[in-house]
C-alpha cells in the first residue's frame, strides 16, 4: 500500500538489486509512477526471485521507458504478465495514470481507476491517515478512497446557437451534508460540469473539476 511519485530523470520509482539481501518480498497494492520524461523506469528489480508475490500493483509512465525486470527491459503490462515470475505476476495490476490529486498530494481523485483495484491484506486495516480499508476491495495505494456515491444525474439541456461561442450558463449549486453522515472530515466532495448527458468520467479532466470540502 505505497504511492510513489519518481520525478527524476534517471532511476525509477522502485528498485530493488541483488546487491539488497532481500528475499520472499510482497509487492501489493502499490502504485508506483514515473514523470521524469526521461531515461528512468517504474521500477527495477534485477532479479525475479526476489519478489514472491508481484500483483495487483498500478505501474504508469510518462516516458519512453515502463520497467525493467529479471535482467531485461519490459515495454508494457502485458509482457510483464508473460515474464510468469512469480507464477502469476502481476495478472490482476493496471497500467493507467493514477489521477493523483497533485504531483506532491499522492491521494487519489475520485474517479481513479485505482479505486476498488486492490486486493484486501488482513494485517492492514487502514489507511496512511487512519481511513479504514475496504474489506474486500481496497483501493490501489496509500490512500483508501471512499466509492463515490453519485446523485441521480440532473442534466440542465442547452440548445445554443450554430457555431455559436462563449455561451454563458448560470447555475447554482447548493447542498449540504446531512447530520449522520459517515464521511471523514475533510473528505472532499465533487460536481462535475460536462457536455455530454451522462457525463463521461474519463473525459472529467478535460471539462473541468470543482471541490469542496
Amino acid at each position: 500500500y505505497n504511492s510513489v511519485n519518481f520525478d527524476i530523470g534517471s532511476g525509477a520509482a522502485l528498485r530493488v538489486t541483488p546487491f539488497i539481501q532481500v528475499s520472499n518480498l510482497d509487492i501489493r497494492n502499490n502504485s508506483f509512477t514515473y514523470t521524469g520524461g526521461g531515461s528512468g523506469y517504474v521500477f527495477r528489480i534485477d532479479d525475479a526471485n526476489i519478489p514472491t508475490i508481484l500483483d495487483y500493483n498500478n505501474y504508469y509512465s510518462n516516458a519512453s521507458n515502463f520497467v525493467y525486470y529479471d535482467g531485461a527491459e519490459i515495454a508494457d503490462l502485458t509482457t510483464l504478465q508473460a515474464v510468469n515470475n512469480p507464477p502469476g505476476n502481476d495478472l490482476n495490476s493496471l497500467d493507467v495514470d493514477p489521477l493523483y490529486v497533485d504531483q506532491f498530494n499522492l491521494d487519489l481523485m475520485p474517479w481513479s481507476q485505482l479505486v476498488t483495484a486492490g486486493t484486501p491484506v488482513p494485517d492492514i486495516t487502514d489507511d496512511i491517515i487512519g481511513t479504514l480499508r475496504h474489506l474486500e476491495t481496497p483501493c490501489i495505494g496509500a490512500f483508501e478512497i471512499v466509492e463515490p456515491v453519485l446523485l441521480p444525474l440532473q442534466a440542465v439541456v442547452v440548445y445554443p446557437d450554430d457555431e455559436a461561442i462563449d455561451v454563458l450558463i448560470d447555475l447554482t449549486f447548493e447542498w449540504e451534508v446531512a447530520e449522520e453522515s459517515s464521511a471523514p472530515e475533510g473528505y472532499m466532495f465533487a460536481y462535475w460540469l460536462a457536455t455530454d448527458n451522462p457525463p463521461n468520467i474519463e473525459d472529467m479532466d478535460d471539462v473541468g473539476l470543482n471541490t469542496t470540502t
